[in-house]
């Protein structure tokens, strides 16, 4: 990646894009990134270095913006997370993966469809979906790197404020980010002078699509920012239907 110049001329763009709308929402730079980065790099090199740049992103905003987080929200759904991730790993392994992801994917896109008609009324929830929620998220970050809908699901019913729903975000994806990377560093995958060459260049275009994106995120209405929030759910439920039905 270091030498390639067709990956620079498309790297730069893309990450500035990807990470304007991690900015603006918490969560969903590589629903744009990876997509579009995977036909300028092999995924053993452009997985790991995206996970360094998501989770210093969600590390920024979870650390900066803190006093805005719903921490009883977290509380709940990180023991559910953590569940979800070690069945990820072992109970579900034998389940049919594509049927799982197909099942999921459609569920998310009519999901999100269902919201953008009307993004101004929606109903609260009780605090007993946490338990789906984090047990799925968790699941789906495991066993296809793509664990934020099942979360922002939920908080989009939980969490009024938009700087709290985007804060809360932000933390739970620093959880389902973190626990991708762990499995990268023992795969030795993030051993790798190159990789985190290409991270320290990308960066200020991470930086300032960040940055950008968080202006965004001041000026705009909740009703605005649940928009954004769910064309991402329908960007995340379209990739996965499109990766279920390739294989």
């Amino acid at each position: 990646m270091l030498h390639n110049t067709e990956f620079w001329v498309i790297a730069l763009p893309v990450i500035f894009i990807g990470y304007f709308m991690f900015g603006v929402s918490g969560f969903g730079a590589s629903l744009i990134t990876v997509p579009l980065l995977s036909h300028v790099a092999a995924p053993a090199q452009l997985l790991p270095m995206l996970v360094v740049l998501d989770i210093s992103a969600a590390l920024i905003l979870g650390a900066r913006f803190r006093a805005d987080m719903a921490r009883r929200e977290v509380t709940l759904l990180i023991p559910f997370t953590i569940l979800g991730c070690a069945l990820g790993v072992t109970l579900l392994v034998n389940l049919p993966r594509e049927a799982l992801m197909l099942g999921i994917g459609v569920f998310t896109l009519l999901y999100a469809a269902y919201q953008l008609y009307d993004p101004v009324n929606i109903r609260p929830i009780s605090r007993v979906w946490a338990a789906p929620a984090g047990f799925v998220g968790g699941m789906m970050g495991t066993m296809f790197g793509a664990g934020a809908p099942p979360y922002v699901m939920y908080l989009t019913r939980r969490v009024a404020e938009k700087a709290a729903l985007r804060s809360t975000i932000a933390a739970m994806a620093v959880l389902s980010i973190g626990a991708r990377f762990l499995a990268f560093a023992g795969a030795g995958l993030m051993f790798n002078g190159e990789l985190w060459m290409v991270c320290v260049l990308l960066a200020p275009a991470a930086g300032f699509g960040l940055y950008c994106g968080h202006r965004m995120h001041l000026r705009i209405s909740r009703q605005q920012m649940l928009r954004s929030i769910f064309i991402m759910l329908l960007v995340s439920g379209g990739s996965l239907l499109a990766r279920a039905l390739s294989q």
